[in-house]
């Protein structure tokens, strides 16, 4: 009997992963597969919480569901958290397909459930029809082993890594599972969005796998053993790619750093690998395309400073003359420098707050504590801070002529981003000093022996 197998498997998977008598979601959406993990958990007396979504895109059928299910779980003595969304709503403001709406929705709305009950741990009835159809769409839209491990049999939940996924009738097939239901006059409703071929995961499903069972009658078992060793060789990978990254680069809030020769001085698998893991890092719900990965290497290995390639989902990488950063495209730029708020310029009549928790200021008195650097001012000076501006040219010390101020920071290796923002001092519009800490660049026009005040940078809180 096909009970006793799936029962006996269940034991398994369960003292696998599971603590005893852990207590579990089970997303239930009212399907022979869903329905059957969540009467496998009452046959095994294991305390569970059923959860079932209305996605809202099947009017009154699907609520008609969700409340069966919920009447269903009382039934079998479990309790049931229940939910609806406006997944056709939420596609429009995520921006994306109403199958990776309704996906991104689910799992949001099982995490919630999950956390109001103190569960780590959430329960998905996929099966083994079900990966064979995951890895068959990957190889349609294309991907590398990562994608081919398709469904892994424990998981962070997608979107929510503080939560666990775990998927233990991912080797049964689903005929098992029908079988299971019929044993135990399990009824199952049909979903009638199942046959919709509008749908990727329904055609292939429907009209391309049977085709090619047709030609193959054990493809379904190719393609799960192919997840099954991508999987483990993947996670090889992955493991490699952890030491590299614990060894080379620099992971911050929103960023991945590293040095651009030691990119350069991976293997080509590594490098790939590192792009997808770093973009993933900074925009976790992104799809990454594998020809964006591609450019994206053949950027860092060639690419000028400046240069920035996307990677999907607001995920770029950057060329920063010797660095290569992966960063979410609104991550603001990490410096304890002072910079401006805006470009705009700001008299020196009375001190100036600065970002990252600077003062600037002029003073007759050389200032304790402070950077600062004299000046010879005339009696009618006007003193202010500013951005750069286009075109305009200055003086720097040590040099016979002028320079743009724009080759001046270039020359600096200044970011891009942080060029607008660096404070210029002027007196009467005229160049005096950009401020840049590491190397300040003084106009020799204004440098005096006998200075009569003095401008200083100050720190005045830690941020």
């Amino acid at each position: 009997m096909v009970t006793q197998r799936l029962l006996a498997h269940l034991r398994r998977q369960f003292a696998a992963h599971l603590q005893p008598d852990q207590l579990v979601l089970v997303a239930v959406s009212g399907g022979a597969d869903s329905l059957a993990l969540l009467h496998l958990c009452t046959m095994l007396r294991h305390p569970a919480v059923a959860a079932t979504l209305d996605h809202g895109l099947r009017g009154d059928q699907g609520a008609d569901d969700a409340s069966w299910v919920e009447a269903l779980a009382a039934a079998w003595g479990v309790p049931c958290v229940r939910g609806a969304v406006d997944v056709r709503r939420l596609a429009e403001e995520w921006r994306m397909g109403i199958e990776a709406a309704a996906r991104r929705a689910r799992y949001g709305f099982l995490a919630d459930s999950a956390r109001a009950r103190g569960i780590r741990v959430i329960l998905t009835a996929h099966h083994a029809d079900d990966q064979a159809e995951t890895v068959m769409m990957r190889l349609l839209r294309g991907t590398g082993i990562d994608g081919l491990a398709a469904m892994e049999p424990l998981s962070a939940v997608p979107g929510h890594a503080d939560l666990r996924l775990l998927r233990p009738l991912l080797a049964i097939p689903k005929a098992d599972l029908r079988a299971y239901c019929a044993e135990n006059e399990v009824q199952p409703r049909e979903d009638a969005t199942n046959a919709n071929t509008d749908y990727l995961r329904n055609r292939v499903r429907h009209d391309l796998l049977p085709a090619l069972r047709a030609v193959s009658p054990q493809i379904d078992r190719h393609l799960t053993r192919l997840a099954d060793i991508a999987r483990h060789e993947n996670a090889l990978l992955d493991a490699e790619l952890e030491a590299w990254v614990g060894e080379f680069a620099a992971v911050e809030s929103g960023r991945v750093a590293v040095a651009r020769r030691d990119f350069l001085s991976a293997p080509t698998a590594l490098r790939r690998r590192f792009i997808v893991w770093g973009a993933r890092r900074v925009a976790p719900d992104s799809e990454i395309d594998f020809d964006h990965v591609l450019r994206a290497a053949d950027a860092a290995e060639s690419a000028a400073h400046g240069a920035i390639i996307q990677l999907g989902g607001g995920a770029q990488l950057r060329i920063a003359y010797d660095q290569l950063y992966i960063e979410h495209a609104s991550a603001p730029m990490q410096t304890d420098l002072p910079l401006l708020t805006s470009a705009a310029s700001i008299l020196l009549t009375a001190p100036v707050t600065l970002l990252n928790g600077w003062e600037a200021g002029i003073d007759p008195a050389l200032p304790a504590d402070a950077r600062s650097f004299p000046l010879a001012l005339p009696p009618d000076a006007v003193a202010a801070l500013r951005g750069r501006r286009r075109g305009e040219r200055f003086y720097p010390l040590g040099m016979d002529s002028s320079t743009s101020v724009s080759d001046w920071m270039i020359d600096r290796k200044i970011p891009r981003q942080l060029r607008d923002r660096v404070p210029i001092l002027t007196v009467n519009d005229q160049i005096v000093c950009i401020l840049w800490l590491a190397s300040p660049g003084r106009d020799r026009r204004f440098c005096s022996e006998r200075p009569n005040t003095y401008f200083y940078l100050r720190k005045v809180e830690e941020v």
